[in-house]
Order: C-alpha cells, then structure tokens, then sequence
C-alpha cells in the first residue's frame, strides 16, 4: 500500500512489492508525508507534522542517492550541502556522512541519527 500511496495511486490492499530497489521512499521525507496522507491513519497529522519536524533528514536521502547514483547531478547536491557542516573536500559522496556537524562537532551521520529519533519520538507521542 505503501508503493501504491507514493506514486499517488489510491492504496489497494492485497497488493505486495516484491522488489525491494522500488522501496517508496529511501529516505525521502516527503514521499514518506504522501503515504502517510493516502493512507490516512488516525494519527495521520501528529505523522506529518513529526516528519517535518527535521530539514536534516533530507541530507541523508540527497547523499545516499548520490552514493547509488553516482553523477555529476548527484555529487553536486551533496556539495550544496556543505554550508551546514565542518566540511571537507570529497572523493566520493559517502564521505561526505563523516563531516563534523557545525554546531555539536560530531559525525554527520550521528547527528543525522540524533534527528530521526528526534523525529521518531514525535511521531509517537
């Protein structure tokens, strides 16, 4: 239901996805929000609105897809992202989870873990 939801189709239950590269969202937050709203739960604003609670988050779906697909396009969105980090020149995009995030100086890939249980504790409260 969950594929069915984030290519706008209406959800239909039965229906399974067997293959797991068409996953719905790979981390894409607002892909995650469509489901959400198609599905329609009864906690379905407390959902949104914890989902959008984070902008980092993002950063781990921008770099994981320049990881997957490796472009100049996709290099060049983990690039963007070096204003908000203690940054350093890259080799490849998967580098780019050990830069030092500005405020607490740690790993971004630990700050980006700190913000999904951010996320994940609104969500169920």
């Amino acid at each position: 239901m969950a594929m069915q939801a984030s290519n706008k189709s209406t959800p239909k239950v039965g229906l399974t996805n067997s293959e797991f590269r068409k996953e719905p969202t790979w981390g894409d937050v607002q892909k995650l929000q469509l489901i959400v709203a198609a599905l329609n739960p009864h906690n379905q604003n407390t959902l949104i609105s914890s989902f959008s609670a984070s902008t980092f988050i993002k950063h781990v779906h921008i770099v994981r897809n320049a990881a997957a697909h490796r472009d100049r396009q996709t290099f060049g969105e983990v690039l963007r992202l070096v204003p908000f980090y203690a940054a350093y020149p890259l080799r490849h995009p998967v580098e780019s989870t050990l830069w030092l995030d500005g405020n607490q100086q740690q790993p971004a890939f630990l700050f980006w873990l700190d913000e999904m249980r951010l996320v994940g504790e609104l969500a169920i409260k």
